[in-house]
């Protein structure tokens, strides 16, 4: 008989097509081979309180009423509370309704393991609702990063690093969060560095039959500042004095898009970037394959939120695209510099358009970092050894 396994997530597509980031739901279709696959995500407006979406049983807890349940999803948590920080008052809403939720479903189903992503709120809860229930459920708590990283004073480490002391296992995406972990206190025995995953050999897989926007670069993520997408607009000007200009797509929503577009326009460069808008997670793939060049140029935001990992370098990739990053800690785990791609300094236009114009003006070194890169990126992100790593842990805990 199949053990069953609760997913539970701040980030899960709401309906079918839903351009919300949709790696957790990935990764549950996978585990579903093997496992019974529940998930425990917050509901939104006029989303379905309860469905089963490819074999997985969805719940979808509401915590205020419909229409202000604003908390979750649409540039996620932290950038939400940034933003509108009326919303946190949705905060104890939230805990106290995703708790409930858990403890009902502990009580309804039975249940082998508790998959939680992200610390707070998800570990947290999971942790309260064991407690409260005294059901001796394993705990595996995942950090994708910005949980980690945001809203880190004194006290809300600790509360982490009693959350994730309190879980039986602990993965993170990068081996630098694990670094980290250790050096606050977390029980080492309990980390392993184990990434959400990419189909790199059927769907972000290149495509030659396809023309390249080859005076174009891509930028692909939310529009939130960690992201850096001020940094790459700002390296137009440094770019913009060329006889074939060089121009940005941009695929992405979030709260920071009027800022950027304002920004375009205030460096003089507005003519040149484009806004794409969001894009579900199955139009990625063709929408990779049009570029030649993609630009991550993450940053460590003013609030400390950074990146984990981010998978958008890594489907890329897999599309044939050869990457510039900045040099966020957690893009060593990718991209070897000057290797499989380039690496350059947060927060510099002028580094980062010499690096656009490089990769530009020079094919083969294109092809010689997409070729190497996406070797490295199949070996070790794509689904069927992150599915096989996770399914591992899975069966220790049980």
């Amino acid at each position: 008989m199949k053990k069953t396994i609760l997913e539970m997530a701040s980030t899960f597509p709401r309906w079918e097509g839903d351009t919300e980031p949709g790696f957790i739901y990935e990764f549950c279709k996978r585990i579903s081979l093997d496992f019974n696959v529940m998930v425990l995500a917050p509901h939104f407006h006029k989303a379905q309180a309860q469905e089963n979406m490819n074999n997985i049983e969805v719940f979808r807890f509401r915590y205020f009423f419909a229409k202000m349940q604003k908390l979750a999803y649409e540039g996620g948590i932290a950038n939400n509370i940034k933003n509108n920080p009326f919303t946190l008052l949705l905060v104890p809403f939230f805990l106290f309704f995703n708790c409930l939720s858990l403890i009902r479903l502990i009580k309804q189903q039975h249940i082998d393991i508790i998959h939680a992503h992200w610390i707070i709120p998800q570990g947290f809860t999971a942790i309260i609702a064991r407690w409260i229930t005294r059901k001796k459920i394993p705990v595996l708590c995942t950090s994708h990063g910005g949980d980690m990283y945001c809203f880190n004073g004194y006290l809300m480490r600790k509360l982490k690093v009693y959350i994730l002391n309190q879980c039986e296992k602990i993965t993170v995406v990068s081996s630098v969060m694990k670094k980290d972990l250790i050096n606050w206190g977390v029980d080492e025995s309990k980390i392993a560095v184990i990434s959400m995953g990419v189909d790199l050999q059927n769907t972000f897989c290149p495509d030659s039959s396809i023309s390249k926007k080859n005076n174009t670069v891509l930028f692909v993520g939310r529009l939130v500042p960690k992201k850096g997408v001020d940094v790459l607009i700002r390296s137009l000007r440094y770019l913009s004095d060329n006889s074939e200009k060089v121009l940005v797509d941009i695929v992405g929503f979030g709260p920071e898009k009027e800022r950027f577009q304002q920004l375009a326009i205030d460096e003089g460069v507005d003519d040149l970037v484009n806004f794409l808008g969001a894009k579900s997670y199955s139009e990625l793939p063709a929408i990779y394959r049009q570029y030649s060049i993609i630009v991550v140029p993450s940053v460590t935001a003013i609030n400390g939120d950074r990146e984990g990992l981010g998978l958008v370098t890594i489907e890329a990739i897999g599309c044939g695209c050869a990457a510039i990053v900045s040099d966020f800690d957690a893009v060593f785990d990718v991209i070897e510099n000057g290797k499989t791609g380039i690496i350059v300094k947060q927060n510099s236009p002028i580094e980062l358009a010499k690096a656009i114009q490089k990769l530009m003006s020079d094919a083969s070194l294109r092809a010689s970092f997409s070729k190497r890169a996406r070797e490295y990126v199949v070996n070790k992100y794509d689904w069927q050894n992150i599915v096989k790593n996770h399914t591992k842990l899975f069966i220790e805990m049980i």
